[in-house]
C-alpha cells in the first residue's frame, strides 16, 4: 500500500477511536475498543508507515476495533467538519478528519469545560492537542490549507449538524467559524 494511503487510513482509525471515546453516545464497550485501538496505533504506526510487516496485523486490528467503537458511539464534530475539506480541497478522508480533529481538540482543551475528558484523551492517545498538531505537521498534513472566501463560506455552512449532536460541547456558528479559522488561511 502506498505511504500516503497508509497514513490517511491509519489516521482515520485514530480519529474514529478518539471520536468514539468523546461521543455523548460512548459506552463502556465502545471506550474499551477505542482504548485498545489507540494502544495498537501508538505501538505500531511509526513502523507501519515504514513498511515493517510485523505491524500489518496489529494495524489491521486497530482499524477493526476503531470501526467497532465508532459503530457503537457514532462520529462527532471532526467528521462533521471534514466533509467539505474532502470535497473542496480534495483531501483524502483520513487527512480531512485528522486535521479537523486536531483543531477541534485544541478548542475543547481551551474551553476548560471538559477537563476530565481531555485528561483521559491525553492518557489514551499519548498526545495533547498541540502534540497531535505537531505530529500531523511532521507528516505534512497541513500543506495547502488555503481557501477562497467562497470556499470558506461553503465550508463553515456545510458542517454536518447531525454529527454535531454526538459531540460533548454545543458548538455555535461562531465556534465553528473560529475553529476553521484556526487552521484555514482564507485568501
Amino acid at each position: 500500500m502506498p505511504y500516503e494511503q497508509k497514513v490517511v487510513t491509519s489516521l482515520d482509525a485514530f480519529c474514529h477511536s478518539v471520536e468514539a471515546f468523546w461521543s455523548v453516545d460512548a459506552t463502556n464497550e465502545s471506550r474499551k475498543y477505542s482504548k485498545k485501538a489507540l494502544s495498537l496505533f501508538n505501538d505500531n504506526f511509526a513502523r507501519y508507515i515504514e513498511n515493517d510487516d510485523s505491524t500489518f496485523e496489529p494495524m489491521l486490528e486497530c482499524s477493526m476495533l476503531a470501526g467497532k467503537a465508532i459503530n457503537l458511539a457514532r462520529t462527532t464534530a471532526p467528521h462533521a467538519f471534514s466533509y467539505k475539506l474532502h470535497k473542496l480541497k480534495g483531501f483524502h478522508h483520513g487527512r480531512a478528519v485528522a486535521v479537523s480533529l486536531a483543531y477541534i481538540w485544541k478548542f475543547m482543551e481551551e474551553s476548560n469545560k471538559l477537563n476530565e475528558l481531555m485528561k483521559e484523551t491525553r492518557e489514551i492517545t499519548g498526545f495533547d492537542a498541540d502534540g497531535f498538531i505537531n505530529f500531523l505537521s511532521k507528516l505534512g498534513l497541513f500543506d495547502d490549507l488555503t481557501m477562497t472566501k467562497a470556499q470558506f463560506d461553503e465550508t463553515i455552512h456545510g458542517v454536518n449538524i447531525q454529527r454535531l449532536r454526538n459531540f460533548p460541547l454545543k458548538l455555535t456558528e461562531e465556534d465553528i467559524k473560529n475553529i476553521y479559522c484556526s487552521f484555514i488561511d482564507v485568501k
